[in-house]
């Protein structure tokens, strides 16, 4: 089941973010100049109340490693790639 926050679903892709970010001990503000963008949009894509643009998503994949298909929900996985998304392992 994907995880929720009220009525819409929170992607993979903030969690790894998160991750990302505590791995390389980036703040948002850093991480915001990093990718030129605003540090209130790191803030709601880390919350999972908005996704970023694609243009974020490919600087993310640059810098970061974050695989652009973790900001797709199941739905949009699923009829773009005609599967189910593998389970993710957790982050220990």
């Amino acid at each position: 089941m994907p995880r929720r926050r009220g009525s819409f679903e929170i992607v993979p892709g903030a969690d790894a973010l998160w991750q990302a970010m505590v791995k390389r001990k980036l703040t948002q503000a850093a991480l915001a100049s990093k990718l030129d963008a605003e540090q209130p949009s790191i803030s709601v894509w880390l919350s999972g109340r908005a996704r970023p643009k694609q243009k974020f998503r490919a600087r993310m994949f640059r810098l970061l490693d974050i695989d652009p298909s973790l900001w797709l929900t199941r739905a949009e996985y699923l009829a773009a790639f005609g599967k189910a998304r593998p389970k993710l392992a957790k982050a220990g």
